[in-house]
């Protein structure tokens, strides 16, 4: 079933602690951003405090690509990725609500009209939190957060697949474009273990809505 984000108990029971903890990192020891110098953007106390108190969750990304996550051997529906699967993540805390993943009637949305709806989300004072701003994210970003995800639920014992039966099985649109072809978009979803796994799709074209396609907002410092 479809999250619908009417239900807090998941962002509630990861994110909100007795004590502040800290935010679950994607890749572990293993990711290729580790071995070098990134310096990791973070949210303010005040900024990471709000987030939790509205039922986000905040896990760190570490400029992991496709490419080692595909080496740590996570499970992908093709390990074909057309060039842009040593692309690295950002290095930056990113948070979601998993209860409320995807941007409210960006469904079948066209590009141009769901980066609309971004506009308008951000502009609004009731989702305002100073210092967070919510942005599309890379191929990179959407499959380190799904792992990262995957990670932090299962060790809680409740594995929680993003973008899969949870959550319709549908994809986000992401800020990165196929190599080949401008006109076309990465998109990211459909996270089904049973069916192979996650899926990284590069032919979908920007000015057209899908049936299967949302937007996931990343909450990310500014």
């Amino acid at each position: 079933m479809e999250n619908t984000g009417n239900d807090s108990n998941l962002g509630k029971d990861i994110g909100d602690q007795a004590e502040d903890p800290p935010p679950y990192i994607a890749g572990g020891s293993g990711s290729s951003a580790e071995k070098g110098s990134n310096v990791v953007k973070r949210f303010s106390e005040e900024a990471r405090e709000a987030l939790r108190d509205k039922g986000f969750v905040i896990y760190e990304l570490n400029g992991e690509s496709i490419e080692d996550q595909v080496k740590a051997g996570r499970q992908f529906w093709s390990d074909n990725h057309f060039g842009f699967d040593s692309l690295p993540s950002r290095s930056s805390e990113v948070a979601i609500n998993p209860n409320q993943l995807f941007l409210p009637h960006a469904k079948q949305g066209e590009l141009a009209y769901q980066e609309k709806l971004l506009e308008v989300f951000n502009d609004q004072a009731s989702n305002r939190i100073a210092g967070v701003e919510a942005v599309v994210g890379s191929a990179p970003d959407y499959t380190s957060l799904a792992f990262a995800h995957l990670d932090a639920t299962t060790k809680k014992g409740e594995p929680d697949y993003l973008f899969g039966e949870n959550y319709g099985c549908l994809f986000t649109r992401t800020s990165t474009p196929n190599k080949y072809d401008d006109r076309l978009l990465v998109h990211v979803g459909n996270f089904t273990p049973q069916y192979g796994g996650l899926r990284v799709v590069d032919d979908w074209y920007k000015k057209h809505g899908y049936q299967g396609i949302s937007l996931a907002p990343l909450f990310v410092p500014v």
